[in-house]
């Protein structure tokens, strides 16, 4: 049976209601872009989350809270677009204050609900999540996935589609981006037969109206077409849920405007879960719809990633508690999903799953997107969107001299496992660690331009030294007070159970070594 968007959700819902108060590539054959004289490039956004939350003073339980999205350009990127930066903040601005406009509207009535049986309680919620459908130096899309819970039977949630003109900084509307609305409409019935034939429809709803209502959809513009989201009770029941069909520049190449269809060579676009993504995979010149989804570990049971094409699942057991998957297409026009999965201790792997025939496992390195925990009231945390497959930062956890946090660029592989050619990690400024010599130590002088070492210095006790980088297998890389970099090697001993430099545990040559665990 056909899965619908949101399974998971309306399940966990029911039981909810139980506890509830009684109250690209240009000219590709599988993306119908077009080439034009002017080139379009990936942008870098990074998206994030912060949060507010109210607790019982008693028992510390969470009484109600709210989740906010947050959608930047890239660090140190927003002189390049500055009217789409003022436009990403003036949103970021006013969704933060519609969702904490509702914790402060519904606290009362929530802890009144608490108080009333928390035995059976269920928090109050709202929470908006974004996703990058597409991110170049013509468009910029995002996609909002909103829940709202405030007791009874059921939550409600939405899709909503946010497109900019990424020089101007304006929001498009849908007559900026389509010829014709009754070819949009004519196009939008036809897949709605074709992906979503199971379910019953409205009989008064009309396609036509509900289109050429602009206000009455949410859309976003994709790298392969326009893509439209058709809310609960829009034109199915609440238990059908969102209708999602997009309509590609192959297939109804009459529809998008000419200059819209002008697309990198390669893209990432941010998945949301077990919801239909419709691409063409297979290069037929016809869309297919894809799934990528599964369930976390959970008391002991393994979780399970699971990619569905055309209703052909492919699912593989993985110990982990949490994920998030991201559409690769690449310039010689393969295509793969990116897995980046939660493991415990906050440990992230990415794992790369093959589209070209049916789904395979092509592999996974250790690290996930970077991720960066901003101080304040709020908890927010961002993290770089995956929208250039030729050049993305992973972050992972080191464990040379102590436990530090790092990254290397990396880009998609032939294979399309994430390959790099940075030999040492980039620590994040606030990781970095600073020792204190507890004896001499003779190290390489290192030039990390010409990685090649020039000569030798002896480091004496008493001195202090900046723990500048590793390449987490053999060497660790000391900055001196003088600036210049030396380079140490640091193996594990397993006869001895600890790291040494020259035979000696490297607790007795450095004061401020710090392991977590």
């Amino acid at each position: 049976m056909k899965r619908r968007i949101f399974a998971l959700i309306l399940s966990a819902l029911m039981i909810m209601s139980l506890a509830a108060c009684n109250k690209g590539e240009s000219g590709s054959p599988n993306t119908g872009n077009v080439k034009t004289d002017d080139e379009v490039n990936t942008i870098r956004l990074i998206t994030g989350m912060g949060s507010t939350l109210e607790r019982d003073k008693n028992t510390y339980d969470t009484i109600i809270s709210e989740s906010h999205p947050v959608v930047l350009l890239y660090y140190g990127d927003e002189n390049k677009y500055p009217k789409l930066n003022s436009a990403l903040e003036d949103y970021n601005k006013s969704e933060k204050e519609y969702l904490l406009n509702f914790l402060n509207e519904n606290k009362d009535y929530a802890t009144e609900c608490y108080l009333e049986g928390n035995e059976y309680f269920s928090p109050f919620e709202s929470s908006v999540t974004s996703y990058v459908r597409r991110a170049d130096t013509q468009v910029t899309s995002i996609l909002y996935f909103g829940y709202e819970y405030t007791g009874g039977v059921h939550g409600n949630y939405y899709y909503h589609g946010k497109n900019y003109d990424t020089k101007s900084g304006k929001e498009l509307v849908l007559s900026d981006v389509i010829n014709d609305k009754d070819k949009l409409a004519k196009a939008v019935s036809e897949q709605l037969d074709k992906h979503w034939s199971d379910i019953e429809f409205n009989e008064s709803f009309d396609i036509a109206e509900i289109i050429n209502d602009e206000t009455a959809i949410s859309w976003t513009l994709d790298y392969n077409g326009i893509t439209i989201y058709f809310m609960p009770y829009s034109i199915a029941s609440y238990a059908s849920g969102v209708q999602i069909v997009t309509i590609s520049n192959e297939e109804y190449p009459d529809v998008l405007k000419a200059e819209y269809k002008n697309t990198p060579s390669s893209y990432g676009i941010e998945l949301s879960s077990d919801t239909p993504f419709y691409y063409d995979v297979t290069g037929d010149g016809v869309i297919d719809e894809i799934f990528a989804g599964g369930y976390e570990s959970n008391e002991g049971d393994s979780g399970c990633i699971d990619i569905t094409v055309n209703g052909e699942s492919f699912e593989e057991e993985e110990w982990f508690y949490g994920y998030d998957a991201t559409f690769v297409h690449t310039a010689d026009g393969k295509n793969y999903i990116y897995y980046e999965i939660l493991r415990e201790n906050d440990y992230r792997e990415t794992v790369c799953y093959d589209l070209s025939y049916g789904v395979k496992k092509a592999g996974s390195v250790d690290g996930g997107l970077r991720r960066i925990y901003h101080e304040g009231g709020d908890f927010l945390t961002t993290q770089d969107a995956l929208t250039n497959p030729e050049g993305f930062y992973l972050k992972q956890t080191t464990q040379k001299l102590s436990t530090v946090s790092g990254y290397k660029e990396y880009r998609t592989g032939d294979d399309g496992i994430p390959v790099t050619d940075d030999t040492y990690f980039t620590f994040d400024e606030e990781s970095t660690f600073t020792f204190t010599l507890l004896q001499d130590l003779e190290a390489e002088v290192y030039d990390e331009k010409k990685n090649t070492v020039n000569g030798n210095k002896t480091l004496k006790a008493g001195d202090e030294v900046l723990y500048y980088s590793t390449d987490n297998e053999r060497f660790a890389l000391l900055k001196c007070s003088d600036g210049t970099i030396c380079r140490v090697e640091a193996v594990y001993d397993s006869d001895l159970g600890y790291i040494a430099i020259d035979g000696v545990n490297i607790e007795e040559i450095f004061d401020g070594i710090i392991f977590a665990g």
